[in-house]
């Protein structure tokens, strides 16, 4: 019934420019109905062989964490989820792979609110209408200090004339209480996020941290304000190519124009400090996803994205980003 768990992992990495307390890597994770339980040791990830998004860390993390199905109706759900987290040594951020820590001990608390009322038609490959709605509270204790935050993410959809054919809006905002020029107290977005060789869901750039264009974790905010309008195409249907044992199913593109604003309050958008300038950037682009089916029921799926995002104060030359990635099974 999988109401009960037990997970660990261990590796070691031989590199011989790595410190010999770092080249052991170990994970453990217990669940217990609504209960999770996730201790680390220089954490490690095997898709982070593959591609530009790093989720491993040095330093040792113990999470504990617990969510609840506060309305299960589907498609209506609503989910109740929070966790804490102690992280020791740590030299990069847990969240955002490019920014150093600048104390090696965090205490971090956070709690969710998730609602989702999304349908589709017969036939569909994607989301074709409805709403998604997450509220966020998270606070970071540092150094005998808290830096507490709050976001939120609304995404609504309208369906088309066209079949399984739709339009999105996807917004999202967030404040931190914190001071500019301190990491633990900013949001940090860029990328589409896919790595070549993948996991997790293929269209990374709907998340709230995304924006492709520029780099990961190269636009930082001690608050935000973000939008997205994005066009979900018909799929392309192949009946054809392929074999029994790996054939193509189906092709899907998306196109997407977003904006984004940080430090809203700052006065003087040249500022050379980091954390500090008042930054507005737009980006375009769009992606197409191909459904693989391997040995008769496995999928997979091949993605391809292209965007280009330019900054609006002052106005500068494009930057562009091209994505490739596998999400396997």
């Amino acid at each position: 019934m999988r109401v009960t768990s037990l997970d660990f992992t261990g590796s070691y990495s031989p590199e011989g420019s790595l410190p010999d307390r770092e080249r052991f890597h170990a994970s453990l994770r217990a669940h217990y109905w609504g209960w999770n339980l996730t201790a680390t040791y220089n954490k490690a990830d095997f898709y982070d062989l593959f591609g530009p998004t790093k989720t491993s860390r040095k330093g040792y993390s113990v999470d504990l964490q617990y969510q609840k199905a506060l309305l299960y109706d589907e498609p209506k759900t609503l989910d109740f989820t929070t966790n804490v987290t102690w992280y020791g040594d740590l030299e990069r951020l847990p969240d955002f792979q490019n920014i150093s820590a600048t104390f090696d001990r965090l205490l971090s608390a956070k709690a969710s609110l998730d609602y989702e009322y999304v349908r589709q038609s017969l036939g569909a490959v994607d989301d074709e209408k409805g709403i998604k709605l997450q509220f966020v509270a998270h606070n970071n204790f540092v150094n005998k200090e808290n830096y507490p935050r709050i976001y939120t993410n609304l995404d609504y959809g309208i369906p088309l004339p066209i079949g399984h054919s739709s339009i999105w809006i996807r917004n999202s905002a967030g404040y931190s209480f914190g001071e500019r020029d301190n990491p633990f107290a900013n949001f940090f977005f860029g990328g589409f996020g896919n790595n070549w060789v993948d996991f997790q869901t293929e269209k990374r750039y709907r998340e709230y941290y995304g924006f492709p264009g520029v780099g990961l974790n190269e636009i930082a905010g001690r608050n935000y304000v973000k939008t997205m309008l994005e066009w979900s195409l018909p799929p392309i249907r192949f009946r054809r190519i392929g074999s029994p044992s790996f054939y193509l199913r189906w092709a899907h593109p998306t196109l997407f124009i977003s904006g984004i604003r940080t430090n809203l309050e700052a006065k003087n958008s040249a500022d050379n400090l980091q954390f500090s300038k008042r930054r507005t950037l737009t980006n375009f682009g769009g992606q197409i996803d191909f459904r693989i089916v391997i040995f008769s029921r496995f999928n997979s799926t091949f993605s391809l994205g292209y965007a280009a995002a330019v900054e609006n104060q002052p106005l500068e030359k494009a930057n562009t980003e091209f994505m490739i990635s596998l999400k396997i099974l």
